[in-house]
Formats: C-alpha cells, structure tokens, sequence
C-alpha cells in the first residue's frame, strides 16, 4: 500500500483530523492571523498557501471566504510582517 493509500485509509486527510493537529486554519478572522502569525514566528514560514473551496463548497461561499481573507485577515498578517 502506497504512503497516499495508508494516509487516506487512516483518515489523515479528514478535515477534523486535520484541524485537530493543526495542519489547516479555519476560525474567525482575528484567530486566523494569530495562528499565521504564530506560524511564521516560531517556524519562519513567509508564505502561506490558502485553500478556500473545500469538499465541493458552493463557488459564492468559496469567493465569501477568499474576500473575507483579504480585507479581514491579510491585513492582520502583513502587519505583524511589517513590524517584524
């Protein structure tokens, strides 16, 4: 059985499952940019890849969730970037 096999049998890409372990963000706004920022301080990663249409989401809630990113939680990421 195959790495990718053996991660989807023990359910490893379950979105709970990866929560749970920290491996994908989704909370309100502010919780968001906490946790990029935490990311970026305590493993130096400058840059994040950010996944808003998830499991078959509706187009419209994908685009909801990509503008509230940009106005609500970028800001709140590049600041923390830009006072270093």
């Amino acid at each position: 059985m195959s790495e990718s096999r053996r991660t989807a049998a023990g359910g490893y890409l379950n979105f709970d499952k990866l929560y749970e372990h920290g491996a994908c963000i989704a909370d309100d706004p502010a919780t968001c940019a906490e946790k990029l920022n935490d990311l970026r301080k305590r493993l130096g990663i400058t840059e994040f890849v950010l996944w808003t249409n998830i499991a078959g989401m509706p187009a419209e809630e994908s685009k909801k969730a990509m503008r509230l990113i940009m106005s609500d939680v970028a800001p709140r990421v590049n600041a923390m970037e830009a006072a270093g």
